[in-house]
């Protein structure tokens, strides 16, 4: 069923679908300005939230049971994503791409916030990139690491709070004690800060 109809509603500007088992029609509604689409497996394309250039705010979100079973949904690109230049607030949480990666949310120059989580085939190189490109975007997706309190005090009983690493390499452990692994944090910052100064 099109989502067309809904260009006869011009004071619609906030707009949550869940589980659409479509997309084809939302480009019409180019009166919006906030958008979630929120558990979404018949959608593999996501062109047509491409054409709402008067976004402000899009959340793209799998479930919580992909979360628990490191699941996420596929899509053919974030490419669509990257048109949107007046987004300031993106998150993306268990979306992986087919193609392209991260690459197209670089050109996102006005973003103020950025979340991508539940991923775990981006590497450093992919976030990295994006810090080098969006320079005054903040997000934890965007430093190195960030501090990981839910996770509690250091395991060897030093009593500090432990961090989570963006990107770790695979097979290793995301979280960590600054002090007491103060060595493998500073190898990470330093791959990382080597990717952002590139360019």
């Amino acid at each position: 069923m099109s989502l067309a109809g809904l260009a006869d509603l011009p004071h619609l500007q906030d707009l949550h679908l869940v589980d659409p088992g479509t997309l084809e029609g939302l480009e019409r509604l180019q009166q919006l300005v906030s958008l979630t689409v929120y558990c979404f497996p018949k959608i593999h394309s996501l062109s047509p939230i491409g054409s709402l250039t008067n976004l402000k705010t899009l959340l793209v979100s799998t479930p919580p049971g992909y979360d628990a079973g490191r699941k996420c949904h596929r899509v053919e690109s974030l490419e669509p994503l990257g048109r949107l230049g007046d987004l300031e607030a993106l998150t993306l949480r268990g979306v992986l791409p087919d193609q392209g990666r991260l690459d197209a949310l670089r050109a996102l120059k006005g973003l103020r916030q950025l979340a991508i989580t539940h991923v775990y085939a981006f590497g450093i190189d992919d976030y990295a990139g994006l810090a080098r490109a969006l320079p005054n975007t903040s997000g934890h997706c965007l430093q190195p690491y960030y501090e990981a309190h839910w996770t509690g005090t250091c395991r060897h009983g030093c009593g500090r709070a432990r961090v989570a690493l963006t990107a770790p390499p695979p097979r290793s452990p995301r979280m960590l004690c600054p002090d007491c692994d103060r060595a493998r944090l500073e190898r990470h910052v330093a791959a990382w800060m080597a990717i952002v100064n590139a360019g």
